[in-house]
């Protein structure tokens, strides 16, 4: 086959790396795999060389020039790659994409990598609605699926794999680790919500007050997180590494892994640290991939949205209990059978064969 992606930008952050990672293993399967990225000129992560990208002339400096201009970009991408079947990553990407193939003799599958719930603006709803239209569609849980319901029963569910080389590592007894709670994200507080985080470990530093909070990731709002961080006089235990590669063998000797997300897909985090062996606590974020992944309280625990002091009694819950916290890291060792790699891009290439 030849597969073409269609996405806004391949920077740093889950859904990109996704998409990398597909690439990737299609490429490696024998298909002629291309991607076109339409709003940035450069990316930040790793594609095989047998891997095509190419990028928009120039990059989009409004929402209104990029819907515009975008549109005739990814149409000429189309001719000049003839792919059997475009795939386009969120919203965004999938409208655009739509409209350019319009006439073209090409099949059009949309990837929602987000939460649709949460979008109130008016150009990703006419956009949700667009992709609608799509050959099919592949999303990361059902609620999703059923929110695009035009493409019910042309899509498929497909999880995120979970990536990670060989065999597990070895876990660090959970009684000889440092006291250390990890948060992993990019540093967007409209999403992420480093804000709760930090009002969640300040509530937690009462009865723990030996702690630190280990913080990975990089964004926009870093500078805001570190302030917050300064004001509430927290400047000694919070430690900020910023954007590290390798995660999970950076949180492996964690008490917890937190996550306080307004909204995911699945999120990543939650896998790497079932790999890494460390018990979650996470919000129940929207549109309920965290509860996919942690089950009834199986994986770690899980909170109400924007609520700092029951995240901080859940993770008072699982440090005070060592035979709780081991068996969280036991049943997500277990749960990670189900996200296999090799299991996931065969069920990504079958679908597409099946779409042609």
């Amino acid at each position: 086959m030849r597969i073409l992606f269609i996405v806004r930008t391949l920077g740093y952050g889950g859904a990109s790396k996704q998409l990398a990672l597909l690439a990737n293993a299609l490429s490696n399967f024998g298909h002629e795999v291309s991607i076109y990225v339409y709003c940035a000129k450069d990316i930040e992560q790793v594609l095989n060389s047998t891997v095509s990208v190419s990028f928009a002339d120039n990059v989009p400096q409004n929402k209104i020039v990029e819907y515009l201009r975008s549109v005739a970009c990814i149409r000429r991408e189309i001719k000049r790659i003839q792919p059997n079947v475009v795939v386009s990553w969120r919203c965004n990407a999938g409208c655009l994409t739509k409209i350019a193939s319009l006439g073209l003799r090409v099949k059009t599958i949309f990837s929602e990598r987000t939460d649709p719930f949460t979008e109130t603006s008016f150009f990703l709803k006419i956009s949700s609605f667009v992709c609608g239209f799509s050959d099919g569609g592949v999303f990361q849980l059902e609620s999703v699926r059923k929110y695009y319901g035009r493409l019910y029963h042309k899509s498929v569910v497909i999880p995120n794999p979970i990536e990670y080389a060989g065999e597990l590592n070895e876990i660090i007894p959970y009684e000889k680790r440092p006291l250390r709670i990890a948060f992993v994200g990019r540093t967007v507080i409209s999403q992420k919500r480093q804000d709760v985080a930090i009002e969640a470990f300040e509530f937690f530093l009462k009865k723990h007050p030996d702690f630190e909070l280990h913080i990975y990731g990089d964004g926009c709002d870093q500078n805001k997180v570190k302030e917050m961080t300064s004001r509430k006089g927290l400047i000694d235990k919070v430690v900020f590494h910023g954007s590290v590669k390798n995660i999970t063998e950076k949180i492996c000797n964690s008490k917890v892994l937190l996550l306080t997300s307004d909204y995911e897909g699945i999120p990543n985090v939650i896998l790497e640290a079932f790999v890494a062996g460390v018990p979650v606590v996470s919000t129940n974020c929207s549109p309920g991939g965290a509860k996919f992944l942690i089950g009834n309280d199986e994986c770690g625990r899980l909170a109400p949205v924007q609520n700092p002091l029951v995240l901080s009694q859940k993770m008072t819950e699982i440090v005070e209990n060592v035979e709780l916290a081991k068996k969280c890291i036991f049943n997500g060792r277990c749960r990670l059978h189900d996200f296999l790699p090799e299991n996931i891009y065969k069920n990504w290439e079958n679908y597409l064969k099946t779409i042609m």
